[in-house]
C-alpha cells in the first residue's frame, strides 16, 4: 500500500509501511522460534522438550523478540534518510545482521545434534539445515549483494528479495511437513 501510494504521490503512507515493518518483524521472531522449536527435536524426535532446553528456548527467544523491538524503535529514532536508506547500513542494522547470525549458528548445531543422535530422522533434518541455512544466510546474502548495488537499487533488492526468501522457507517447511510417506519420506510424525 505504501509503495503504491509513494509511487503516484510521492509520499506514500507511512503507518502502512510501518506496520508492515512491525509484521515482518514478528513474523521474524515467530519463525525463528518454530526453527528452533524444531531443531531441538519438539515434536519430531521427542513429545516433550527437557526442563533446561525449554528455558534456554524461552531466555533466547525472549531476548531476540527484546532486541528486536530495541532495534527497531533504535533504528526509528536515528533514522536519516540522507545517510543511508537501508537499515543494514546503520547499526541497529548491524544488531539485527549479529543477532541472526548467532540464531543460525544455534540453529545448525542444534540440528546437526539431532542429526547425529537420531539417525532415523537423519534425511529430515539435512533438508530442514538447509531451509534453516537458507533462513539464516538470507540477510547476509542480502546486505553483501545490496553492498554492491546504488543506493537507488538497495532498497528496492532488499524489500523484494528478503521477503521473498522468507516464503522460500515457510513453502519448504510446509513441504518438509507434509504427511503423505509416499511423497515425502522425511516426514517424521
Amino acid at each position: 500500500i505504501h509503495y503504491a501510494s509513494y509511487g503516484s504521490d510521492g509520499y506514500g503512507v507511512p503507518k502502512a509501511s510501518e506496520a508492515g515493518t512491525v509484521i515482518y518483524l514478528l513474523g521474524d521472531v515467530l519463525m525463528l522460534i518454530l526453527l528452533i522449536l524444531c531443531a531441538q527435536g519438539w515434536n519430531i524426535v521427542r513429545r516433550k522438550l527437557a526442563l533446561w532446553t525449554r528455558v534456554q528456548i524461552a531466555v533466547f527467544a525472549t531476548t531476540y523478540t527484546c532486541l528486536t523491538i530495541i532495534v527497531y524503535v533504535w533504528h526509528r529514532v536515528s533514522y536519516d534518510g540522507a545517510t543511508s536508506s537501508f537499515i543494514y547500513d546503520t547499526p541497529p542494522g548491524y544488531v539485527l545482521l549479529g543477532m541472526r547470525c548467532v540464531a543460525g549458528a544455534w540453529l545448525g548445531a542444534a540440528s546437526y545434534a539431532q542429526r547425529s543422535h537420531f539417525k532415523t530422522k537423519a534425511g529430515f533434518y539435512r533438508c530442514f539445515s538447509m531451509l534453516g541455512a537458507v533462513w539464516t544466510l538470507s540477510v547476509p546474502f542480502i546486505v553483501l549483494v545490496a553492498a554492491l548495488l546504488s543506493d537507488v537499487e538497495r532498497l528496492k533488492f532488499s524489500s523484494g528479495l528478503e521477503p521473498t526468501l522468507a516464503l522460500v522457507v515457510q513453502v519448504g517447511l510446509c513441504l518438509l511437513f507434509t504427511p503423505l510417506k509416499e511423497w515425502n519420506p522425511y516426514f517424521p510424525f
